[in-house]
Parts: structure tokens; C-alpha cells; sequence
């Protein structure tokens, strides 16, 4: 009984070649169901997978290709940016070596003996580059804070570079902004301490001053300076406490 067992799982093969005499095989059923339905199978899902790759790496080298031109566009626009900028500051430096080879220093803005005068100082105040919007004080006990925005007025709305410097007198007693991180025995400040900044439309402003009395009136004078030191703007504002 158990040898009729064991010859269920099997196949048996007589094998005729020729002259050559039969030969005998046999093969366990699981095996040839391995061949018959295995291999097949197994072949059918390399194919697939075989398939699906190469699909698969075409979309990424698709999509690759896709980005290259936004790529290529995006540098281009950084390079575009980065030529303007050499460009303007080529100009600045031109500028300022006229200015530097100017013998004739003398202008009318030597009355503002707070500030030192650089060679060749122009004033560009007309037509009007800057304007001072929405301005507002504020004030407590010893503190003042006039808040403004600065806004290009330029025609084509170029951006504009510079320096501003805000002198407050409240009750005599006079005060900077910004505030000097280091000290000097010098009185007259240099223009280009003052808050740098660029804009295109308009550049929000807050001044703090700290005062010993912030009761009475208060008179501002905002002055904006370009980055070779000519004379932007200039504007007084006075207001009560």
C-alpha cells in the first residue's frame, strides 16, 4: 500500500531513441507541475516587472526633460538679476570716482553741520524721488516713536538705494536715528550710517528716540541719502506731545 502511495506522486516516462535501447524515468508530480505551470508564470511576471521599469524610467526622463526648460528659465532670470545688479553697481562706483576727482566740494548743503559733507555732493531732492506717507507719533513717558512710510515717487518705479537718518529735538534735547553702536569724538555723523535700505514702492519706518521728557512738541527732519551720499530727501515734521 505505501509503495502504490508513493507511485501516485509520480510520473513514469519510457523514453524511445532511436536504435537505443528504452530508457525508464520517472518525475515527482510536484515537480512537473513546477514546469508546467511555474516557469510560465515566473516568465509572464519578469516580463511585467521587466516592463514596468522601463515605463517607469521613461516618465522620469520624461519629466526630467519637462523641468529642464523651467530650469534653464530659472537661471536665466538669476543671471538676468545678478547683471543688473553688477550693472547698478558699476554705476555707483563710476559715480563716485567723479565725485572723488571733483575739486569743487562746496554746495548749499553745508547747513546740515550734523552730518559730514562728502566730495561732490549733490542735491537731488527735485524732482521728488521720495514722499512721507500715513506719518504718526507716538509717545510715552520717555519714550518717542514716529512711524511713517517712505515712498518711491520715482516714474518708473525703479528701486532706489540708500541711507536714512531721522534727527528729532523734543524740549531741547536732541537725539539720532538709527541709534550708533560705537562711539566717536567726532560731532558730524557720516551719511551712510544711517538705516540702510532699497525699495521699489514703499519702506515702512519706525524711529524710536529715548528722551528725559516727552511732553511739548517734537521737531523731526527725516533725511534720505543715496549710496554715494546725494541728498534724496528731506523733510521736516513737527508734532505736539
Amino acid at each position: 500500500m505505501e509503495q502504490q502511495a508513493l507511485n501516485k506522486d509520480k510520473f513514469s516516462f519510457i523514453v524511445y531513441e532511436g536504435s537505443n535501447s528504452p530508457r525508464y524515468y520517472e518525475m515527482k508530480k510536484a515537480f512537473f507541475r513546477v514546469l508546467v505551470f511555474g516557469l510560465p508564470i515566473i516568465t509572464v511576471i519578469s516580463i511585467i516587472v521587466t516592463l514596468s521599469l522601463i515605463i517607469y524610467f521613461k516618465e522620469i526622463r520624461a519629466q526630467a526633460m519637462r523641468k529642464e526648460p523651467a530650469i534653464i528659465n530659472s537661471l536665466k532670470h538669476e543671471n538676468f538679476k545678478l547683471q543688473t545688479e553688477v550693472n547698478k553697481v558699476t554705476l555707483l562706483n563710476k559715480e563716485l570716482e567723479n565725485k572723488l576727482t571733483s575739486t569743487d566740494i562746496g554746495n548749499s548743503l553745508d547747513k546740515l553741520s550734523f552730518l559730514k559733507t562728502p566730495a561732490g555732493q549733490l542735491d537731488k531732492t527735485s524732482p521728488a524721488i521720495f514722499n512721507i506717507e500715513e506719518t504718526q507719533v507716538l509717545s510715552d513717558k520717555n519714550n518717542v516713536v514716529l512711524k511713517f512710510n517712505l515712498v518711491n515717487s520715482t516714474k518708473d518705479g525703479s528701486r532706489v538705494y540708500g541711507y536714512l537718518h531721522v534727527f528729532a529735538r523734543i524740549n531741547g534735547h536732541y537725539v539720532h536715528y538709527p541709534n550708533l553702536d560705537s562711539e566717536t569724538d567726532q560731532f558730524a555723523i557720516q551719511f551712510n550710517e544711517g538705516e540702510s535700505f532699497a525699495t521699489s514702492r514703499f519702506r515702512p519706518v519706525k524711529a524710536n528716540f529715548t528722551t528725559p521728557n516727552s511732553k511739548g512738541t517734537a521737531i523731526f527732519q527725516v533725511l534720505v541719502f543715496s549710496r554715494t551720499g546725494d541728498l534724496l530727501h528731506k523733510q521736516i515734521i513737527a508734532q505736539k506731545l
